[in-house]
């Protein structure tokens, strides 16, 4: 149990870092603000139906 609440754990901090990185590749690129960013990023990942990790990492990819 306590070994799948570490994965867990590290698993949601990876993605946090991903999204934080991406947001600001596109604050920095984009001229988009912080909240701006972080909205584009979630808007994305529902209209693509696909999670934020993904839509960052083809940010990341993208804007690098």
């Amino acid at each position: 149990s306590l070994e799948s609440e570490i994965s867990d754990l590290t698993e949601r901090f990876e993605t946090r870092k991903r999204v934080d990185r991406a947001k600001g590749l596109l604050m920095k690129n984009m001229g988009m603000s912080e909240p701006e960013a972080f909205r584009w990023i979630q808007k994305t990942s529902m209209d693509r139906r696909l999670s934020m990790r993904e839509v960052s990492d083809t940010i990341i990819k993208q804007l690098s």
